[in-house]
C-alpha cells in the first residue's frame, strides 16, 4: 500500500531491495547508490528524482538513469503488479 511519490526498502530474499511509486506505477533498484554505496532509502524521493543522503541523482522512470553521470545507472529489477499483488524477480 505505498503511496505515490513513496518509497520503501525491504529485504527479500537476502536482497536489500528499495521499491518506488512513482505516477502510480512501482518501481524496484537496489538499495544502494552505485557513486557512493550509500542505502536509497535514506535519500529524497521528489517527482521521478531520487538522490542518496549524499546528493546523487537519478530518474527512477528512465530505468533509474545518473543525472549528474549518465553512464552511471541503478541497479533496476523486473516487477509486476497484479491484483494487489507484486511480484519481483530476483
Amino acid at each position: 500500500q505505498l503511496r505515490n511519490g513513496g518509497k520503501e526498502a525491504i529485504d527479500l530474499n537476502g536482497v536489500n531491495l528499495l521499491i518506488c511509486k512513482v505516477e502510480n506505477i512501482l518501481y524496484a533498484y537496489r538499495n544502494n547508490c552505485p557513486c557512493c554505496g550509500s542505502d536509497l532509502s535514506s535519500g529524497k524521493l521528489v517527482g521521478k528524482v531520487l538522490s542518496c543522503s549524499l546528493g546523487h541523482c537519478y530518474n527512477v522512470t528512465k530505468a533509474g538513469k545518473c543525472l549528474d553521470r549518465p553512464e552511471i545507472y541503478l541497479d533496476p529489477f523486473p516487477l509486476l503488479s497484479e491484483n494487489g499483488n507484486i511480484r519481483i524477480a530476483l
